[in-house]
């Protein structure tokens, strides 16, 4: 005596419908994280001699994505001879950051001394919940960025 069974209850059906789900969900899982733009934050420096004190790196970093960047954190990191010891390292976190200039973020690195010909290397990591994490490295000598190859958006002296 044979029965016959639902489509559902035969279990090599069942398993070619469970890996189909499960294969259409890492296509569309892919292509969603394809969508996700990379952000590379623009910046601007200087260096700021007062006149009584040792002077400071002051970087002013901002971004021109389309909208807002949400949940990330910004990590900013500089090396070099003139580049206190305790304050190579600076992070910014964020909930809400709005696009362009007029919504910059601005870093001070204090310096121990600086010179016309010392360098100093920016490197940038910024990370948030609608984008990729991206990663820009820059140098700075004197007073402008060098011609070097740079990683990122080409970064504009002053303020």
């Amino acid at each position: 005596m044979t029965q016959e069974r639902a489509w559902y209850q035969d279990g090599f059906i069942m398993i070619f419908v469970v890996l189909s789900m499960i294969y259409i969900g890492c296509m569309y899982l892919e292509y969603q994280w394809s969508q996700i733009p990379r952000i590379y934050p623009r910046l601007s420096g200087q260096v700021v001699r007062p006149m009584l004190s040792m002077p400071d790196f002051s970087l002013e970093l901002w971004h021109q994505h389309a909208g807002n960047l949400r949940n990330g954190v910004m990590s900013v990191t500089l090396s070099g001879e003139s580049i206190a010891e305790n304050a190579r390292h600076q992070t910014h976190s964020f909930e809400v950051w709005p696009p362009n200039r007029e919504n910059s973020i601005t870093l001070k690195f204090p310096l121990q001394r600086f010179d016309q010909e010392s360098e100093l290397k920016v490197e940038i990591t910024l990370t948030a919940a609608n984008s990729h994490p991206s990663y820009s490295s820059f140098v700075w000598k004197g007073e402008d960025w060098t011609e070097e190859t740079f990683y990122g958006v080409p970064p504009t002296a002053g303020q």
